[in-house]
């Protein structure tokens, strides 16, 4: 999700006066001098690349977590399905035959497709794309039969009725698509699978400007503007404190791990 311009704009202001900070008193910071935007891909990159051993919690310092948004499970017209109940009880029936897309291997649209059919206990066959748009098409298309996605990348083939939504894959409903009952509404709990973001800076900053750092991005997060952004978007806003948002990452990394080791997933 692309941030408005005028939080980009406030945001590339900190990002500059932390820069002159971190060449002043952080010289030995070199690989990373400047704010950076963390997310939930890295994660799941680090969850599903074999090779990547070192946490990345501890090649950063968090700073502030931004918000969350849920994902939407979305399937074919051509599917003979109306509700998640009844996707579920036809994967049950036909193990194997009933497709998913993704915009790649070691996607969000891969591994929360996976957390779901484990949740659902369905096994589902994958069909990797090279990005969104053609899984998507391919969707509407009737060629595969699911796909999780982020609610914009959806929205306007579902208001269209070229694609069906099931569910949201968030504790409760989003606002963009009221009617739109939770995986746990629909009888398939412990499915929830959201992305997030927020900001993270090098190791070893200092406590206190770790929490000016906090409190600056923190009045981004509570603008009128940036609640109608991120409502619009089908997110939320998420102000944790830091080490709030520290533990929140290690949690994701070990839920992802757990996941892609269970369903086999790897791209190495």
């Amino acid at each position: 999700m692309r941030l408005p311009d005028f939080i980009q704009a406030e945001m590339e202001t900190i990002l500059l006066e932390w820069e002159a900070f971190a060449a002043a008193q952080l010289p030995a910071a070199a690989e990373m001098k400047s704010l950076a935007l963390r997310d939930h891909a890295k994660q799941i990159l680090q969850a599903v690349a074999r090779d990547i051993r070192r946490p990345q919690t501890e090649e950063a310092q968090t700073l502030k977590s931004m918000g969350r948004a849920p994902l939407l499970v979305t399937t074919s017209n051509k599917l003979p399905v109306q509700s998640a109940g009844e996707l579920f009880a036809l994967a049950k029936s036909k193990p194997g035959q009933i497709t998913y897309a993704s915009a790649g291997l070691g996607s969000i649209n891969q591994i929360s497709t996976e957390v779901i059919a484990m949740a659902a206990g369905v096994k589902l066959a994958h069909v990797p794309y090279k990005g969104g748009a053609p899984a998507l098409n391919d969707l509407a298309g009737g060629h595969v039969d699911i796909y999780v996605s982020s609610i914009p990348q959806a929205l306007q083939l579902v208001r269209g009725g070229q694609i069906k939504p099931l569910a949201v894959t968030s504790s409760r409903r989003t606002a963009l698509l009221p009617d739109v009952p939770t995986l746990a509404e629909c009888g398939t709990p412990g499915a929830d699978a959201e992305t997030w973001w927020g900001i993270v800076g090098p190791a070893g900053m200092p406590a206190d400007v770790v929490q000016a750092l906090n409190a600056e991005i923190n009045k981004i997060l509570i603008s009128p503007e940036l609640v109608t952004f991120l409502t619009n978007e089908g997110a939320e806003a998420e102000p944790m404190a830091p080490q709030q948002f520290g533990e929140m990452i290690r949690r994701e990394i070990a839920r992802w791990t757990k996941v892609a080791h269970e369903a086999n997933m790897s791209i190495d």
